[in-house]
């Protein structure tokens, strides 16, 4: 080398021309291990509801898709969860049944084809029961979805239904969202059926409302709110009802 440049630029490169091949600093940095996680939902499995759906989710792994296997602690297979892309695009996600009668501890072994690349212990607590109710109601388009001779037999068909499903279901709720389907359900149904009707009604099997159809009844002056209510209270008082809507 014949001037400093030269010397400096040698100087730089020593240690690259010092490091021995398979020097660990060569080497890229591994990749961070995937992140599970399970969280118990509020779901059960029905008839006997003892198995709860546990929501599976892994971030951090470099594959379109997974498989988590699921192990009490004794070793035995509960269940297995396949993991797809989520719906926020960050992660993989799936669900499984898992048994949670008590708080226990599970192993989770993540699979990518046949190969094991993650596992992690978790602990799962059986979340609080809920009792859902289901209030079935279909709502009143009338002229939107088709004809009006024809959406009203839509809803028709859908009272016939609800009252045929109380001879089975007597806890069966529902609602009419306007009362246009229930007064059209009665002038256009036997007379038996209407007596059915009113009789669910008065039992609170089924909801009335007081209006109509669906006002917007910020817009109504008095009379035409009067008007749009008028109908229903004729028809609850020949029946001997009351509306709470």
């Amino acid at each position: 080398m014949t001037d400093r440049r030269g010397f400096v630029a040698w100087l730089g490169a020593l240690p690259a021309l010092l490091r021995r091949p398979g020097d660990p600093r060569e080497r890229p940095a591994p990749a961070p291990a995937p992140v599970i996680t399970a969280i118990p939902t509020a779901l059960y499995r029905q008839p006997d509801g003892r198995n709860n759906l546990v929501h599976v989710t892994v971030t951090g792994l470099d594959a379109p898709a997974a498989r988590a296997r699921v192990t009490d602690r004794r070793g035995a297979l509960v269940g297995t969860a396949g993991l797809l892309p989520d719906d926020a695009g960050v992660g993989l996600a799936g669900e499984v049944w898992v048994s949670l009668g008590t708080p226990g501890t599970f192993q989770i072994e993540l699979e990518v084809g046949k190969r094991r690349v993650a596992h992690r212990s978790v602990r799962l607590v059986p979340p609080r029961r809920w009792t859902l109710y289901w209030i079935a109601s279909s709502h009143t388009d009338v002229g939107l979805t088709d004809l009006r001779e024809r959406c009203l037999e839509v809803h028709r068909r859908n009272l016939d239904a609800a009252l045929a499903r109380l001879a089975t279901h007597p806890d069966f709720r529902w609602t009419m969202e306007c009362a246009l389907q229930t007064l059209s359900y009665v002038e256009n149904r036997p007379t038996a059926a209407g007596d059915a009707l009113a009789n669910a009604i008065s039992t609170g099997k089924g909801g009335m409302w007081a209006l109509y159809a669906s006002l917007r009844t910020g817009i109504l002056d008095h009379e035409t709110l009067a008007l749009a209510v008028w109908p229903t209270g004729v028809f609850a008082r020949e029946r001997g009802l009351g509306y709470a809507t």
